[in-house]
């Protein structure tokens, strides 16, 4: 997990009692510290609001899992999702947000009063803006691979891809982030099974280039994985074919799944109006079913979700929360 500074609770007003109120109200609080998150609170403390951002469990999102980031503006020869990361919460600090090591795991709202519950404190503000994005799926369908989860099965290759240097491995998924997985491992890797359901690839050209350049990728088009199984560890993937109706098997030493996301909304349920995949329900880009409280990013935007999406996202959010608190 990326380790980001972060401000002494104890310095703050908040008393240090578990689930006793928080003397100070915010005008906002941002919970999340991806793009989506961070750009809300860039903007918010520019409009001299008061703004909180609790970070969550993964502080800075996604992107501190990734290599290069090459699709987000600024950047001519690119950056690492961690660099781009630290970069926008040091802006938001200097500019005087506030940051804080917290998950939230309820809201309520008394009157004009929102509470936020975490382990350690209830937080209160005016309004709150909802940026925790999403999470890797894990492919269900995909038998034994809880047995194996952490023992060859993973959803993060820059966080495990270093356990099979030299080894092969296969990646479930054809769309952007597969392929990004796939060229981060054949720098460590001595093959890669790149596992497609369909008979092409959803990512984009640049990807999809790269990927064909690469001698030790090898794609597997019309492909579904549907087993895996290995001793103390996943030793071979089970393939089915749907083209030649056949299965067999692949040598691997690890699988890692990249087929989409799941938002993570757990704690909202009840509090606000979700869609049946659990992403929140808006309107106006921004807005949810609760007023006052506003979304942004990969939680509520699953077609266009992307960093520059999500702060822009972030930024409208910004301009909605002013247009609540006048």
């Amino acid at each position: 997990m990326l380790e980001f500074e972060t401000i002494d609770i104890n310095l703050t007003k908040k008393k240090n009692l578990s689930q006793k109120e928080v003397d100070f109200i915010e005008d906002v609080i941002i919970v999340g510290s991806g793009p989506a998150g961070l750009t809300a609170g860039i903007y918010s403390v520019m409009s001299n609001y008061k703004a909180a951002i609790l970070e969550g469990p993964e502080p800075g999102g996604q992107l501190t899992t990734t290599t290069e980031v090459y699709n987000y503006p600024g950047f001519k020869n690119g950056i690492s999702g961690r660099n781009l990361m630290l970069n926008m919460r040091e802006q938001v600090v200097n500019l005087g947000a506030k940051t804080f090591p917290e998950t939230v795991f309820s809201i309520k709202r008394k009157g004009n009063i929102f509470y936020l519950y975490t382990e350690n404190y209830i937080y209160k503000s005016k309004a709150v803006i909802i940026a925790v994005g999403s999470k890797p799926k894990k492919l269900e369908t995909l038998k034994n691979s809880g047995l194996f989860w952490n023992k060859g099965i993973s959803v993060c290759a820059i966080c495990d891809g270093h356990l099979f240097k030299g080894k092969r491995v296969a990646v479930i998924g054809g769309g952007n982030t597969a392929l990004s997985e796939s060229i981060y491992l054949s720098k460590l890797v001595d093959k890669v099974y790149l596992i497609v359901r369909k008979d092409n690839l959803r990512a984009i050209a640049m990807l999809r280039d790269s990927v064909a350049k690469l001698p030790n990728i090898e794609i597997l088009y019309n492909s579904e994985a549907i087993e895996v199984d290995g001793k103390s560890s996943v030793s071979l993937v089970k393939i089915f074919n749907k083209k030649d109706n056949v299965v067999y098997e692949l040598e691997v030493s690890a699988v890692f799944m990249a087929v989409g996301y799941k938002p993570n909304t757990e704690f909202l349920k009840g509090f606000l109006d979700l869609d049946k995949e659990g992403f929140i329900i808006t309107k106006d880009v921004v807005k949810t079913s609760v007023d006052g409280v506003f979304s942004c990013g990969d939680v509520s935007n699953k077609l266009y979700a992307q960093a520059i999406t999500a702060a822009a996202e972030g930024f409208i959010a910004s301009v909605e929360l002013g247009n609540f608190l006048k």
